[in-house]
């Protein structure tokens, strides 16, 4: 599945959370920039190491997992702590568009869906 997405030349994807989840597992690193469409929900996950991203187009609501929510748009920057548990929703009646970059050690995998706490 991942040699099809690579080779595809998407620049859109909607899939449910389990090809999501096969896709990681499959060692799906993506390219660095997300887009979501109006509604949209990146669903919790974590990262092995420090991510530092950036709205490119749109507005968002981050949520980090001991912090408050944060309402993103176009311009705005943000961090998440290494392992800690995140999720983004498209608040915007538009795209969202975000690049991030990821600090991991070589051979870890980008991201892990995780459990949303209660």
């Amino acid at each position: 599945m991942t040699d099809q997405l690579r080779g595809s030349g998407a620049t859109v994807m909607l899939g449910t959370p389990t090809m999501y989840r096969l896709l990681l597992e499959e060692g799906w690193l993506g390219d660095g920039r997300m887009q979501l469409i109006a509604g949209g929900e990146v669903l919790p996950h974590t990262h092995p190491g420090v991510e530092m991203g950036y709205v490119i187009e749109g507005r968002a609501t981050l949520r980090v997992v001991g912090q408050p929510s944060r309402s993103l748009s176009a311009g705005d920057s943000f961090a998440i702590p290494a392992r800690t548990i995140h999720r983004v929703r498209n608040d915007g009646p538009g795209a969202l568009t975000m690049l991030s970059t990821y600090v991991v050690e070589k051979g870890q995998p980008i991201a892990s869906p995780a459990p949303w706490p209660n």
